[in-house]
């Protein structure tokens, strides 16, 4: 999936309790990608209260065995740095429960 992603920060990935990986890839040339692991009551990523900066062409992954259920299972937001920037991000599920 991809969303495009503007200097406002916004929900790119819901809460999901199936979930058991995340791969996150910034698909521009030229803008970093703020990301933040956030639950739903909190604000989302901005420049200064972020978890990554992801680089342009850069990516980042989490799974629960080595990162925890918390990282993967929580809601994640996004934030660009300026302009337009495409983030790109697929998930595995547990299979038993879909």
């Amino acid at each position: 999936m991809q969303i495009t992603l503007s200097t406002t920060g916004a929900e790119v990935v819901p809460q999901g309790n199936l979930r058991r990986s995340l791969l996150f890839i910034n698909a521009d040339t030229a803008i970093n990608i703020f990301l933040k692991k956030t639950r739903p009551t909190e604000g989302a990523a901005s420049s200064t209260d972020r978890d990554v900066i992801l680089q342009p062409g850069g990516s980042f992954a989490l799974n629960t065995q080595e990162d925890g259920e918390e990282s993967v299972h929580e809601r994640w937001t996004a934030v660009a740095a300026s302009g337009t920037p495409v983030l790109v991000f697929f998930e595995t599920k547990d299979r038993k429960y879909i």
